[in-house]
């Protein structure tokens, strides 16, 4: 097995479980009610503590993925894709953060910010060798801008709900992902 296929199981494998730990973090946000958006005491500090560290996994496992695509890519468009890709990894450093302390407006939309210009930047890039994935990944990251613009402005809350989808893509794109880099690791394995 070389490092590149290694490397891409490893980044395979931690997407995928990134998308189970926000699967799971979701799932028991829903049935608390929402209170890990709101912190919520009555639910106790246990479960609060135990809806940090999904968020914080959530982010961390997409480090390798982040690192991968960057390697992977790098010759399409050098400097561009460090430029995206140092976004993404800082996007991730202070999603996580701000899951593991508390999440403030202006980190809120340096995060969504930073994670756009990740997304829409790699998902160019990507395209080229995955068109499905890539352009999935731009939508996202158009999602993500579009997140940040309305948290900076704060806009009425039905206006936000036009941002709404960005969760649930990011969701499915650590599963695509995690699966693309996956099915390539085996197929160059042969």
């Amino acid at each position: 097995m070389t490092d590149e296929v290694g490397a891409a199981r490893v980044a395979g494998a931690t997407a995928i479980l990134a998308g189970l730990a926000m699967v799971a973090w979701a799932a028991a946000n829903w049935l608390t009610h929402g209170a890990f958006d709101t912190g919520d005491p009555a639910v106790g500090a246990l479960a609060l503590r135990a809806g940090r560290l999904l968020n914080v996994a959530w982010n961390l496992l997409l480090l390798p993925t982040a690192l991968l695509l960057w390697a992977r890519l790098r010759g399409m468009r050098e400097h561009a894709l460090l430029v995206f890709t140092v976004s993404g990894v800082g996007s991730l450093f202070l999603w996580a953060l701000g899951a593991a302390t508390q999440i403030t407006p202006l980190l809120e939309v340096t995060y969504l910010l930073l994670s756009g210009i990740w997304w829409a930047g790699v998902g160019g890039a990507l395209r080229r060798e995955a068109r499905a994935v890539g352009t999935f990944t731009v939508i996202l990251g158009v999602f993500s801008l579009w997140d940040a613009t309305l948290t900076f402005f704060d806009v009425p809350f039905a206006l936000y709900l036009t941002a709404g989808p960005k969760l649930p893509l990011s969701i499915v794109w650590d599963f695509w992902i995690g699966m693309y880099l996956l099915h390539g690791a085996a197929t160059n394995r042969r």
